[in-house]
């Protein structure tokens, strides 16, 4: 089976790596549809039931069973599910703790640069391409008539403002001229990250509400414990980036085509998304 969440991370479709340069007048029925062409959905949906041991399985059928929600909406939810999860990983686990640290200013500040390329063309940065893009694709999928899907926009924007004002920020810590950092900075900086942590958590915990599902982890408050697995997020990381490194960029660019057509090496060391989701 092919891996979907390394497909979705390493090779979002021109849908994800240009976010404005979509026209406004594009339908949502259009716009879902551009979005589904990088799933492979004829993947197993996969949706949690408990085992004996307690251990979440693999139960797709349930969602679209027992569901009254369109089915467009189910197949965009089983698609970016994993890759929303992957990504409050990396909010917990390498970004909160680096956007805290003034010391890792530096490091962290190219998460929130737009990357600019050929023909004034540039691509999105991380934050955008791996948080605002997926929510803004899961929540223009939902029924426009539904309102448990209301807090949607508001967490979606809520998390995006604010990782923006952190964003501007730390970025000038790792500017070709770094600027003093001063204890403003900081407080603005933690007070930052707490609303965009506040926004991330009002989104999952819509999903999981409106699907009736409690898949989806939140970001943990101070002192409060993240039941997931650093190890295995970091694991995971490794094997993404082996897998992008492979071939340097040449063969970066058709990479996605070649996962697509069922001939991505298993050297890529890569786990399976339901083993990685399902923790």
């Amino acid at each position: 089976m092919l891996n979907m969440l390394a497909i979705i991370v390493l090779f979002l479709s021109p849908l994800l790596t240009h976010p404005l340069s979509i026209s406004s007048s594009i339908s949502r029925r259009n716009l879902i549809a551009s979005a589904s062409t990088i799933s492979i959905l004829s993947s197993p949906a996969f949706t949690p039931s408990a085992s004996a041991s307690g251990k979440l399985t693999d139960s797709s059928d349930l969602l679209f069973s027992t569901s009254d929600l369109p089915r467009d909406f189910i197949k965009s939810y089983i698609q970016y599910r994993p890759i929303l999860q992957f990504s409050t990983d990396m909010f917990v686990f390498d970004i909160l703790p680096s956007t805290l640290d003034p010391n890792q200013w530096p490091t962290i500040a190219p998460i929130f640069t737009q990357n600019s390329a050929r023909a004034g063309q540039g691509s999105p940065s991380k934050i955008e391409r791996d948080f605002t893009n997926p929510m803004r694709i899961l929540r223009l999928a939902v029924p426009p008539e539904d309102s448990d899907f209301n807090n949607l926009q508001i967490g979606e924007d809520r998390f995006a403002r604010a990782m923006a004002k952190v964003g501007r920020i730390v970025s000038q810590a790792g500017g070709d001229i770094p600027v003093e950092i001063t204890d403003k900075d900081v407080k603005a900086v933690n007070e930052g990250m707490e609303e965009a942590r506040l926004g991330l958590n009002l989104f999952i915990s819509t999903l999981n509400k409106s699907v009736n599902l409690n898949e989806l982890k939140l970001v943990p408050n101070k002192g409060e414990t993240y039941p997931r697995s650093k190890i295995r997020y970091l694991s995971y990381v490794k094997g993404l980036k082996q897998c992008q490194n492979r071939g340097g960029t040449t063969l970066a660019n058709t990479w996605g085509a070649l996962m697509v057509s069922g001939t991505m090496q298993e050297s890529c060391q890569i786990p399976d998304a339901n083993e990685y989701f399902y923790q």
